[in-house]
């Protein structure tokens, strides 16, 4: 989550960080800039690909959106982003078939590519060299275009990844998170722990844990 700790007009804050889940391993670029007293922008670039030797997936994601934030003491911020979302994803498995006589390797897949509606808000406590950030973001995320011929075995059941995804296509999402920061005043190194929950449909597919690291640099001081 891009949490920008934004002050003052003016101000304009960078981020880029390594992100990694139990299957993916990706990169994501943050930016944000006050552009009044109260109001923001913030954008959001994510690409991660899947760590499994199996598996060649991939997934990118582009987010943006106004935002309202207030400095409401010496130390504590308010932010809070109206989001929206563009981006897809592939899952591909190498598989293999073995006969008397040749050992057969070919390729499924699942593709679709998604948008997503969401609002976050935080509550940050900064201090010149130390910031800690309690976040979370509340999001729809409909998935359409859903194509391939993935089929999985399932507690000894074949189901069709692509007709499961196509009756799931629809999902809401909670997503608390936790970040803390400490470095410069115009440089931050940055670590970030998110939990996701999927409150509409349990059962759906999905990382739901996620650790970032990364480096976020003021552009400007007001």
């Amino acid at each position: 989550q891009n949490i920008p700790m934004l002050e003052a007009q003016g101000q304009s804050k960078i981020s880029a960080s390594f992100n990694l889940t139990d299957a993916t391993a990706g990169g994501e670029l943050q930016a944000a800039h006050a552009v009044t007293n109260r109001i923001a922008v913030l954008a959001n670039l994510l690409y991660c690909k899947a760590k499994d030797d199996n598996a060649n997936g991939s997934g990118k994601q582009i987010e943006l959106g106004p935002g309202y934030y207030k400095k409401i003491t010496n130390n504590l911020i308010f932010e809070s982003y109206a989001l929206v979302g563009f981006g897809n994803v592939e899952n591909i498995f190498t598989k293999t078939h073995y006969t008397t006589k040749d050992t057969i390797r070919f390729d499924e897949n699942v593709k679709a590519n998604f948008y997503r509606i969401g609002l976050q808000p935080s509550i940050s406590y900064k201090k010149k060299n130390f910031d800690i950030a309690f976040s979370t973001k509340l999001s729809n995320v409909v998935y359409n275009n859903i194509k391939g011929n993935l089929v999985n075995e399932v507690n000894s059941v074949l189901v069709n990844e692509v007709d499961d995804l196509k009756k799931n296509k629809n999902n809401l999402f909670m997503e608390p998170a936790f970040t803390i920061s400490g470095g410069s005043s115009k440089f931050k190194l940055q670590l970030q722990l998110q939990k996701s929950y999927n409150l509409s449909n349990a059962k759906f597919k999905y990382d739901d844990f996620q650790l970032s690291l990364g480096l976020k640099y003021l552009l400007m001081k007001s």
